[in-house]
């Protein structure tokens, strides 16, 4: 990638590619209780890998699940991100938000 220079942005992979958002469908995994991922308070620290053997083990498990999903008895939603519209922004912080 060439040298991105103050004055002219980023010339390639900018974020403008996504300045109307992203959406897709979610799917809502605990991962803090695939089996030694957890601390004891029931968090997982950062960095720990989830690969994706642990998801599909998650998918076939299908406890525990956040507050709002078991309460609707839903764990699929509509994900939607929407980034800041930057000209030739190389990133961008995102407003995640999941529709149920």
């Amino acid at each position: 990638m060439e040298a991105i220079e103050a004055a002219g942005g980023c010339p390639q992979g900018s974020i403008h590619a996504l300045r109307d958002g992203s959406i897709t469908r979610g799917i809502l995994f605990d991962a803090t209780l695939l089996p030694g991922k957890a601390t004891a308070d029931g968090w997982l620290e950062p960095g720990t890998p989830v690969a994706w053997t642990d998801l599909e083990a998650l998918e076939e498990y299908r406890g525990r699940a956040g507050e709002e999903t078991r309460r609707l008895h839903r764990y699929e939603f509509l994900f939607t991100a929407a980034p800041l519209r930057i000209e030739q922004g190389m990133g961008s912080p995102i407003n995640p938000i999941a529709t149920f």
